[in-house]
């Protein structure tokens, strides 16, 4: 069964003091323990950027 593509945006988030952060997937699946960038699915007739700070705020509740 094929799953229809989904656009989706990640943050980089950078720091003076040099610091890369990520993320844990806690969620069950394929990706079950992985590590990556803060980000998720873009919304229909949402902005990238937007995505990005939305899903940034979800995920660790800082605002960009």
């Amino acid at each position: 069964m094929s799953q229809s593509p989904y656009r989706t945006s990640r943050c980089i988030l950078k720091s003076e003091e040099l610091f890369l952060l990520v993320v844990h997937n806690n969620y069950y699946g394929t990706n079950s323990g992985n590590w990556g960038l803060p980000g998720g699915r873009i919304e229909w007739g949402e902005k990238p950027a937007a995505a990005a700070r939305r899903e940034v705020y979800e995920e660790l509740e800082a605002d960009l």
